[in-house]
């Protein structure tokens, strides 16, 4: 999740500008892999025209199943789902229409925020990334040009969630251990899948004002999303029979910024504030992480082997 360093919440500018520009990072000998990324990420809008394709940073537990909380909690995805499925139909005056409604989400959720649980905060992220990704798509068109608004909800919203949480970043000890059952697993899982897709994001293209998950020093990603068997687990039995296969602590794994793929320690020793460290490990044993890692990885994996390919500077 994005992740804010101060607790208040800031004032943001009103006036038009324009983002999403090229990261000017990107050059010329790395324009296909920036070409490839970019096109896996536009795909996750058209994938949330059916509640059977979701985005790999979408669980259908959200659309469906969220415990605690009442039906508003699904507003923000239904209603992306909606648009995203008007868009489809090509009906004249449909862009128009789209940004109009996005436009009136995002001065609904500055309004609302702070009302909303942690259910309705991750969700609101989750349509916010979707918009994002068709405003990249699209370019700057006469009808979109709501950058400031669509990125300063993203900023409050991810700052009301990052202080429901009490101020823990997505990478931190409750992002690596989860919790005891199939609710906190998804909630906790979604939310590093949902940073994971905003900082690929953020490599490819200008989201200023609004700043990234911060990593720690190394590190390109970290952590990474879990296998797909425990992501696509159809039921808390499901779910919990194969979370049994993992012995000990799970693998968690993280990528460094030369491309090397290392096992994170064992989350406990966040609980202690010595903060996240890694195992050392050599090219072969990158190797073998990396093919752990991609065996058990779902519609995501493809996005991570291509950022980790990218140079960072």
């Amino acid at each position: 999740m994005i992740s804010i360093p101060s607790p208040s919440i800031p004032t943001m500018p009103t006036h038009n500008l324009r983002s999403f520009a090229q990261n000017p990072a990107i050059i010329a000998g790395t324009q296909t892999t920036a070409i490839l990324m970019a096109r896996i990420l536009t795909s996750f809008p058209i994938m949330m025209r059916s509640q059977d394709s979701l985005p790999p940073f979408i669980h259908p537990y959200s659309l469906s199943n969220v415990p605690g909380s009442e039906s508003k909690s699904l507003e923000s995805l239904t209603t992306c789902m909606s648009l995203m499925q008007m868009v489809s139909t090509s009906a004249h005056g449909g862009r128009k229409l789209l940004w109009k409604n996005v436009r009136l989400e995002c001065e609904r959720l500055q309004g609302e925020y702070a009302r909303l649980d942690r259910w309705e905060l991750l969700s609101s992220m989750q349509a916010l990334l979707i918009y994002m990704l068709v405003r990249v798509q699209e370019g700057e068109t006469m009808y979109n040009n709501i950058d400031v608004l669509l990125l300063s909800t993203v900023w409050i919203v991810s700052s009301g969630l990052y202080q429901q949480l009490g101020n823990v970043p997505c990478g931190a000890a409750s992002g690596l251990g989860y919790g005891p059952t199939q609710d906190d697993w998804i909630f906790e899982e979604s939310r590093r899948r949902l940073a994971l897709v905003c900082k690929c994001t953020r490599m490819l293209f200008s989201l200023e004002p609004i700043r990234g998950c911060v990593m720690q020093d190394g590190f390109l990603l970290a952590p990474l999303p879990a296998r797909k068997q425990l992501w696509e687990a159809r039921d808390e039995y499901s779910w919990m029979l194969e979370n049994r296969r993992d012995v000990g602590v799970p693998s968690v794994f993280g990528i460094m910024l030369d491309g090397q793929m290392v096992k994170l320690n064992e989350p406990q020793a966040l609980l202690s504030g010595q903060g996240i460290s890694v195992q050392s490990e050599r090219s072969k044993e990158s190797s073998v992480n990396w093919q752990e890692w991609c065996s058990g990885m779902d519609g995501l994996g493809a996005l991570v082997m291509l950022a980790a390919s990218l140079p960072t500077s």
